[in-house]
C-alpha cells in the first residue's frame, strides 16, 4: 500500500506556489501604478520647516505683523515627464493639544523670495512646473492664537489646467 504523503506534499507545494503567483500579481499591478505615475507630473520636495513664536513679518504695502507663523523653506521639482499643472502644498498642522490649526493648500503662484500668508481660506492653484524645473519658496504661514508643533505637507497638483 503506498503512502499519501507524496500527494499532501504537493497539494501543499501547489498552494504555496498559487499564493505566490497572487502576490506577484499584485507586486506587478503596483509597479505598473509606479510607471503610469511617472509618465505624468512627479513632485519631490526638499523642505526646511520650522515653527516660530512671535515673529515679525511683512505683510505687503511695508505693513508688519506680529504673529505666530510655520516657516517653509526649500523647492519643489517636477521630476516627471509632462507639465504640472495647478501646484501647491497642502498644509496640514496641529499645536502642542493635537487641534489643528492650519487646513489649507498653498499655491506657488508668484512665490518668490518670502510669501506671508494668511491662515484660512484655499487660494487658487494656478502654477504649472514643467518637467524637470523647480521652484525655490519660502512661505510664512501665519497663526495668531496658536504655534503648530506637527505638520504634515504634501505637493499637490493636477495633470491638466
Amino acid at each position: 500500500m503506498q503512502s499519501l504523503e507524496p500527494v499532501v506534499y504537493y497539494n501543499s507545494k501547489i498552494s504555496s506556489l498559487n499564493s505566490q503567483i497572487i502576490n506577484l500579481k499584485s507586486q506587478i499591478t503596483n509597479l505598473n501604478k509606479q510607471i503610469a505615475n511617472l509618465d505624468g507630473p512627479y513632485l519631490v520636495t526638499s523642505l526646511g520647516i520650522h515653527e516660530v513664536n512671535n515673529g515679525t513679518f511683512n505683510i505687503g504695502n511695508g505693513e508688519k505683523i506680529e504673529s505666530n507663523a510655520l516657516s517653509i523653506l526649500g523647492s519643489l521639482t517636477n521630476e516627471g515627464k509632462s507639465t504640472a499643472y495647478n501646484v501647491g502644498l497642502y498644509v496640514v498642522a496641529q499645536n502642542f493639544y493635537g487641534v489643528t490649526v492650519i487646513n489649507m493648500t498653498i499655491p506657488l503662484e508668484g512665490i518668490s523670495g518670502t510669501a506671508s500668508v494668511p491662515n484660512g481660506d484655499n487660494l487658487p492653484l494656478t502654477e504649472s512646473i514643467a518637467p524637470l524645473q523647480s521652484d525655490q519658496l519660502y512661505i510664512n504661514i501665519l497663526c495668531q492664537n496658536d504655534v503648530p508643533t506637527n505638520w504634515t505637507i504634501t505637493p499637490v497638483c493636477s495633470n491638466s489646467s
